[in-house]
């Protein structure tokens, strides 16, 4: 049976490029003492100090120096075989151009125009979306909505999960049709339910 190419959405930050664990590096470079990411139990503000690493995404250098999560480049090129793939960012207007730089020069076979600037995502209309971002799921208007896990949304439930880029692809695979391992797929999307 044949089955159409699948149009899929990645976020940017923390699913392919390092943001919250970028500005804690910078937080401890400034502050002389080591801040781990397992601290951060939610995306923005959470009333402590950790909060100080909100003020660099304040500053252009930010986003022309953030490096991409290890693995990221080569996920892509992986992910772009089995779908259409976009990426979706939402940064300050200012820090767009940045933003679309930095995703040039660290996928530079990513295709520009397949880059989606806006903080709107529940306009974003596609199979499926992976976002670290639970809000950003909760509301999409995307078939298959998937959080990509990191600390600050270990406690989220209801929702289809993966741990890492290779459950990921794995699901893209089920969803293709393809054979792969389906253990696996049961073992990591236990909690896989329609929202």
């Amino acid at each position: 049976m044949a089955y159409k190419k699948l149009k899929i959405i990645c976020d940017a930050d923390d699913v392919l490029i390092s943001c919250n664990a970028y500005a804690l590096q910078l937080l401890s470079q400034t502050k002389g003492q080591y801040f781990d990411i397992s601290g951060v139990t939610a995306w923005g503000p959470m009333g402590n100090e950790l909060d100080e690493r909100m003020q660099f995404l304040e500053y252009v250098e930010f986003y022309e120096n953030q490096p991409a999560l290890p693995g990221a480049r080569e996920f892509l090129i992986s992910l772009m075989e089995k779908a259409d793939v976009f990426i979706a960012t939402a940064v300050y207007p200012e820090f767009m151009g940045e933003r679309i730089r930095r995703i040039q020069t660290l996928f530079p076979e990513f295709p520009l125009d397949h880059i989606i600037m806006g903080k709107r995502k529940d306009l974003f209309h596609a199979d499926i979306m992976l976002d670290d971002g639970i809000h950003n799921l909760l509301e999409s208007n995307c078939t298959l909505p998937v959080l990509f896990r990191q600390p600050w949304n270990q406690n989220a439930s209801g929702i289809c999960c993966v741990d890492d880029y290779a459950d990921f692809l794995t699901l893209v695979d089920f969803m293709n049709g393809n054979k792969c391992n389906i253990s696996r797929i049961h073992q990591n999307l236990h909690n896989c339910k329609r929202t």
